[in-house]
């Protein structure tokens, strides 16, 4: 029962943070977006229920999902909008899902840096061409699926992800290996009363 009540609450903060998603995404369009930041717990309040919501495609997909530094994404809080941040971890693991290998891995990756904060969502597949790798965050850009098949999406995904973290004062980029990888980083400001011991 415990465990049914719990699968529940989840369903239920995953459909009000679909609403309040789209909410959010009109915000960035219209350039109304406010940013309303929190000591978030990264991992329990943001990853894993991205996860959850994501179960289905990657069962599908029958992708494999691997952590870098696991225990210390399970211990990490910072100072963001919880909402926000878990839109751009649903973008980059959902692009990570539809673009890369059936059957193969997803790395999520956390590491600690002067000042910042580093995330990472790698998948194995065709990855990005290096003439395109600047454009990808462009409004309207679309990632062309499996390198040279067809393009799929709005185009707004990556685009709305590049504004939510500069709206934080971060930064994204993404590296590939065409026809093995693709690679997207950002960076998180370190909560200002810790920035000298990150």
């Amino acid at each position: 029962q415990r465990e049914a009540i719990g699968d529940m609450r989840i369903n239920v903060t995953l459909m009000t943070d679909m609403i309040q998603k789209y909410l959010q995404l009109s915000k960035i369009e219209s350039g109304e977006l406010i940013v309303n930041k929190q000591r978030t717990k990264m991992y329990s309040e943001i990853v894993y229920p991205v996860l959850s919501g994501e179960e289905q495609k990657i069962a599908v997909r029958k992708v494999i999902i691997r952590f870098e530094n696991r225990e210390a994404l399970e211990q990490l809080e910072l100072d963001v909008d919880p909402l926000l941040i878990r839109i751009v971890f649903s973008n980059l693991i959902d692009n990570a899902i539809k673009y890369g290998k059936k059957e193969g891995t997803i790395t999520i990756g956390y590491h600690r840096q002067k000042g910042f904060h580093q995330f990472h969502v790698k998948n194995e597949g065709p990855g990005i061409p290096h003439h395109l790798l600047s454009r990808v965050f462009e409004k309207f850009a679309r990632i062309r699926e499996g390198g040279v098949t067809r393009i799929t999406g709005t185009g707004l995904g990556l685009y709305n992800t590049k504004v939510i973290i500069e709206q934080h004062r971060g930064k994204i980029w993404a590296k590939s290996e065409e026809g093995q990888w693709a690679d997207f980083i950002f960076l998180l400001p370190a909560p200002a009363a810790n920035r000298q011991h990150t």
